[in-house]
């Protein structure tokens, strides 16, 4: 049972410099492999020019493998994210995620699709599918259901919120493994207005959700697909 991820750039034929982009891609792809690559069956490599794919075999951190580009490139371009959960029936090559197909790479398009055609007003950047055979209807519904949510949460952040939650995400994952003065430590500000970025932002509630999201997932692939 693996996890495949797809993917792309919002409206990538309007960026004012697509060839820079790309190599600033293809830079954040190259820190994300080494940063991750105990959890990459496949490495994240660029596909079709304006899309990417990787493959996990260990999703524990899912979620900051799948925010990885959005949130460090958050201010050049708008990605769209399609996880699928399933099988692979061909080879797998540990050094290139080109050519490996099956049900989780298919559940992974389809969700890429879905969010393409549901876009939610700009508000849903990241949607997962699971393959034939999984436990499907609840538990995918309330994934999405989740990152929606999670998705609404970072549309009404301001600037300062925004820029708070990627330096926690980028530094820390989605993990608890922080308190609030290392964060205020980061910023260069107090514990006070830290606390206060926090509550006013629900980034604990945030952080928790794409938490529950990782250990949900890990279940289903160390379990087979079927949900304990």
């Amino acid at each position: 049972m693996y996890v495949a991820v797809i993917g792309d750039i919002v409206n990538s034929k309007n960026l004012s410099n697509r060839n820079a982009f790309q190599q600033n891609l293809q830079s954040n792809l190259s820190r994300l492999n080494l940063k991750y690559k105990d959890a990459l069956a496949s490495p994240f490599m660029i596909t079709l020019g304006d899309e990417f794919q990787g493959l996990i075999h260990d999703p524990s951190e899912l979620m900051e493998i799948a925010d990885f580009n959005r949130i460090r490139l958050y201010d050049k371009a708008r990605f769209r994210i399609g996880i699928g959960v399933g099988e692979i029936v061909t080879d797998i090559d540990p050094d290139s995620s080109l050519g490996a197909d099956g049900p989780a790479y298919w559940k992974a398009r389809e969700a890429l699709e879905h969010i393409r055609e549901n876009d939610d007003y700009g508000r849903t950047d990241i949607a997962m599918c699971f393959g034939e055979g999984i436990c499907r209807d609840s538990t995918q519904e309330l994934v999405n259901n989740t990152l929606r949510l999670c998705g609404l949460i970072e549309h009404r952040w301001s600037k300062g919120q925004l820029a708070t939650a990627h330096m926690v995400v980028s530094k820390y994952g989605y993990s608890e493994n922080f308190t609030q003065k290392e964060v205020a430590d980061d910023l260069n500000s107090s514990s006070q207005h830290v606390n206060h970025i926090f509550q006013s932002s629900g980034l604990f509630q945030y952080l928790d959700a794409k938490r529950e999201i990782n250990t949900v997932i890990g279940r289903l692939v160390t379990n087979g697909g079927e949900q304990q």
